[in-house]
């Protein structure tokens, strides 16, 4: 799960690098992976600016 986490992380941080503001990256985000994973609980952009927080805070290998 920590893993799964960590690679969403990235994910966020680098398509918040590449596209232009307002393009609603989390909020797009947080719909692909509950479409992805519906039996999964917690997909919801303010979850998922936790796990760019996380992923920032260790580093970006």
């Amino acid at each position: 799960m920590i893993e799964l986490y960590w690679d969403i992380g990235r994910t966020i941080l680098d398509r918040q690098q590449n596209e232009p503001w307002g393009s609603k990256v989390l909020e797009r985000l947080a719909r692909d992976l509950r479409a992805e994973f519906p039996h999964m609980k917690g997909f919801f952009p303010h979850q998922r600016l936790q796990h760019a927080r996380l992923r920032r805070s260790l580093g970006r290998p």
